[in-house]
C-alpha cells in the first residue's frame, strides 16, 4: 500500500486553487491602489500595464479553471473562491469597458465595487 491513498483527492488541486484565489486577490488590491495613486485618471488608467481589460481576461481564465475544480467536489470554499474571482472578472471587464468609453463616474463607482469584491475572508 502507498503512503499517498491516504491524501485527499484533490488536495494538490485545492492549494493550487487558494495560490491561484490569493493572486487574483492579489491582482485586484495591486490595480485598486495604483488607480487611486493615480487619482483614478482615466487617461493613464488606458496606460496601465497590465490595463484592466488584460487583467480581466487573466482572472476569467482563473476564473474558468476554479469553477472546473469547484465541480468536481463537494469544498464548498473552492465554490466560494470559484465565484469570488468570476464575480472580480466580471468587474474588471465593466472597468474596462467604463475606461474605454472615458466614464470616469463609473470607474469610481467599479472600483468601489471591486474593492468591496477583495475584502473578503481567505478560505485556510
Amino acid at each position: 500500500m502507498n503512503n499517498f491513498t491516504a491524501l485527499p483527492k484533490y488536495q494538490i488541486q485545492d492549494d493550487n486553487a487558494q495560490d491561484l484565489y490569493l493572486r487574483v486577490l492579489s491582482f485586484a488590491n495591486n490595480f485598486i491602489r495604483h488607480s487611486k495613486l493615480i487619482s483614478l485618471n482615466i487617461e493613464q488608467l488606458k496606460t496601465m500595464t497590465p490595463n484592466a481589460k488584460e487583467l480581466a481576461q487573466i482572472m476569467d481564465s482563473i476564473a474558468d479553471y476554479l469553477q472546473v475544480l469547484a465541480k468536481d467536489e463537494t469544498s464548498y470554499e473552492n465554490q466560494q473562491m470559484a465565484l469570488n474571482v468570476a464575480q472580480c472578472s466580471l468587474i474588471m471587464s465593466r472597468i474596462s469597458n467604463a475606461i474605454r468609453d472615458d466614464d470616469q463616474i463609473k470607474v469610481t463607482e467599479l472600483m468601489r465595487e471591486l474593492e468591496s469584491q477583495t475584502n473578503v475572508p481567505v478560505p485556510v
